[in-house]
Parts: structure tokens; C-alpha cells; sequence
């Protein structure tokens, strides 16, 4: 039996907007959570979940605003061993209501509202000694997407020791949001306005991967070719120029990724590892800059990306970590506004310094972004700013 529960209050600020804005912010969660071993029949596993987010704007429209959003959810799971657990099987069925209420979001209609019940199976079988296999299906029905099937496969040869092929394929729906939806509000000089006949996005993916370890484990190395598409994609566009402008929301784009991700890990020794991976990320779209919307995602992501690290224990209960990335500049676009906006190319630091005067105790320190104060990323001018952070942990009954 497990409950966890836990909140937050703050105040944030929102910059660039028109008018100045101070918004509060507060939520809390809650989770309960039952397991049973039923022993030769396997365990059972039931829980319940709420959570709320409430958030106050003051001036961010003409007038105040206020938003509440919550989720309940319900879940229960049956878990299985047979064969002489050379197959593993899990069943489960699954219920959430999700809701959003604004006066102001939602002008004439404040609360908005999607229910989802799903039932869920996945299996897992060891062919032979080198080969497993492992398959899932899902079907979701819900108020904002009807019925919508998913589904998942994939296989892990192993030939010899310490080298591994993996193949997977999946296939599975993403919901329109509520706002997206249903939207009807105004900001500045700019009206939002739902669409409220956006089917499902249908995200489709292949994956296929080699991993080897040599020098005695010590090196890991790891090769990953992706293939992903998107259809129906969720995109804003300016409908009308007014005034006042108008934003709306359509599906009538598609687009395809394919990328390689490369990473090598080598340990010196116990608490010493330097690591280094790489990305490579190409996209098509298939209406591209012909699109009198603006769609185009061909420079929606970086086309490199590179992370170089290490972790190491520096004696006397001291342990230190660092990593130094880099990525290529794109485009990021905005799914709400209709907006986009280039994102340079930059580099980044992090580090985390940690001590243990004993076992049961561990303090840390750790820096974000240390080579700038605020690093941009999102379509709307937001920014990843530098951050520290420290904390402590106390461990019982070790």
C-alpha cells in the first residue's frame, strides 16, 4: 500500500507579453496505490490519482484570468508469469476525466471536459536463449477522439556475448488538446479560436539499434537508426489579419524524421565514466514551403547535436559530474500562437558536485546553463534561464 501526495505555490512572471503580468500558481496531486502477490497466479496492482493546477493572471487579458484544470484517474493491472516465466503477460484497463474550466479561455462555454476508458494488453516471450520478443495493443475510447486503436512490437537478438540488434515498430494516437479544441478568447489584439473537428495526430515509428560492450564491459557502444512520421499534425496559423488577427488551428500537415544517434561510454574504474553521443536529425514535410500557412518543420529541429561528460568519485565522500553539449540552430514553432522564431546555435554547461560525510547522507550542489544566463527556446521568446539548485538527503534503516 503506497499514497504519495505533494504541492506547490509560486508566483511567476510571464515577459514579453503586451501587458505586464504577475500570475499565481498552485497545485497538488495526490496517488494511491495498491499491489497484491497473488503468488502462482501472478500480482494485481490497482490506484487512484487526482490532480489539480490552479492559476490566477491578473491584467494578462482585458480582464483578470483565472484557470483551473484537473485530472482523475483509475487504473488496474494484472501481471503473469508462465512457462517457466519464459513469458511474461500484463492486462489492464484504464479510466481518466480530465477537464479545464475559464470564463475566459472558453468564452460562452467554461467548461470543457474529455473522458478516456482504455484496455490494455502486452506480452513478452524468450524464443531461445539469444531472442526475445515482446508485442502490445491498446484501444482508447474517448469524448475528444472516438475510438483509437495502438499498437507495438519488437525484438532483441543476441548473437554472441555482449552484443545485442534490437527492432521495434509502434504505432499510436495523440489527442487534441482541450484548448485546441475549443478555444475562444482574446489577447492584445490577437483572437484565439478552436477548431472543434481536429481528429487525433497518428504517430507512426520504427527503431533499430546495436549495442556492444568489450574490454571486459568497460566500453559501451551503442548505434540507433529512427524513422518517425507524423499525420494529421496539430498546427496554428493565422486565419485572418484583421483586425483583430485571428489564430486558428488545422491537421493538414504531415512530416517524417530519420535520424542516427551514436554514444560511447568507457569506465575507468568504479565512480569514474566519460561518455559521448551524437545526433543526427533530418526532416521532410510534405507541404514544405509551399504552404501559404507557414507550416514548414524542415528546420524545426537540429540537424546536430553532440554531448560530451563524465562522472567521477573524488574521495573522501566527494563525487562530481559535468557535461558540455552543443547543438545546431533551427526553427521553433509554436502549436498555439501561429508564430516562429530562430533559435541560434549554442553550446551548454552543466555540473553537480555531491559529498557523503556517511553512507546514510549525501548533500549536492548543481548549476544549469553556466555559459549564459538564459539560453532561448521556445517560439514565444521564453528561455531556459542559469539555474543552482542544492538539496540533502537522509536515508533510514540502511
Amino acid at each position: 500500500l503506497e499514497f504519495m501526495g505533494g504541492g506547490y505555490w509560486q508566483t511567476i512572471g510571464v515577459p514579453g507579453f503586451p501587458v505586464a503580468t504577475r500570475a499565481k500558481h498552485e497545485q497538488d496531486f495526490q496517488l494511491l496505490r495498491v499491489e497484491r502477490d497473488l503468488e502462482s497466479a501472478g500480482a494485481v496492482e490497482a490506484s487512484l490519482a487526482r490532480s489539480e493546477l490552479r492559476l490566477g493572471l491578473d491584467r494578462f487579458l482585458a480582464a483578470p484570468v483565472d484557470i483551473r484544470v484537473y485530472q482523475y484517474d483509475a487504473e488496474v493491472l494484472h501481471r503473469s508469469a508462465w512457462l517457466e516465466e519464459r513469458v511474461h503477460s500484463a492486462v489492464g484497463a484504464s479510466w481518466r476525466l480530465s477537464g479545464l474550466y475559464s470564463d475566459q479561455l472558453f468564452a460562452g462555454h467554461p467548461a470543457q471536459q474529455n473522458r478516456v476508458v482504455r484496455g490494455f494488453t502486452h506480452h513478452s516471450a524468450q524464443l531461445a536463449d539469444s531472442l526475445t520478443v515482446a508485442a502490445g495493443v491498446s484501444l482508447e475510447d474517448s469524448r475528444v477522439g472516438g475510438l483509437q486503436p495502438a499498437w507495438q512490437g519488437a525484438a532483441v537478438y543476441a548473437p554472441r556475448e555482449n552484443h545485442s540488434l534490437r527492432l521495434s515498430y509502434s504505432h499510436a494516437p495523440t489527442l487534441p488538446p482541450l484548448f485546441n479544441k475549443n478555444a475562444d478568447f482574446t489577447l492584445a489584439a490577437t483572437r484565439f479560436v478552436g477548431n472543434p473537428d481536429l481528429p487525433p495526430q497518428q504517430l507512426s515509428s520504427w527503431e533499430t539499434g546495436w549495442t556492444c560492450r568489450g574490454l571486459e564491459g568497460a566500453l559501451k557502444s551503442e548505434a540507433v537508426f529512427y524513422w518517425m512520421e507524423i499525420k494529421d499534425r496539430l498546427f496554428s496559423y493565422v486565419q485572418s489579419l484583421g483586425p483583430p488577427r485571428v489564430t486558428a488551428y488545422d491537421d493538414r500537415n504531415a512530416a517524417t524524421a530519420r535520424g542516427l544517434e551514436l554514444s560511447e561510454e568507457y569506465s575507468f574504474g568504479r565512480g569514474r565514466t566519460v561518455f559521448a553521443n551524437y545526433t543526427f536529425e533530418k526532416i521532410q514535410d510534405d507541404k514544405g514551403p509551399t504552404d501559404t500557412f507557414g507550416t514548414d518543420l524542415r528546420r524545426g529541429t537540429p540537424v546536430h547535436k553532440v554531448n560530451l561528460g563524465g562522472r567521477a568519485l573524488l574521495g573522501r565522500g566527494f563525487g562530481g559530474a559535468v557535461l558540455l553539449g552543443y547543438k545546431d540552430a533551427y526553427d521553433a514553432n509554436s502549436s498555439t500562437r501561429g508564430t516562429r522564431r530562430p533559435v541560434a546555435r549554442s553550446f551548454r554547461l552543466d555540473a553537480h558536485l555531491s559529498w557523503s560525510p556517511r553512507p546514510d547522507w549525501e548533500l549536492f550542489l548543481a548549476g544549469r546553463d553556466l555559459l549564459q544566463p538564459y539560453r532561448l527556446e521556445a517560439a514565444d521568446g521564453t528561455a531556459s534561464p542559469r539555474s543552482f539548485e542544492g538539496g540533502v538527503t537522509k536515508r533510514f534503516g540502511l
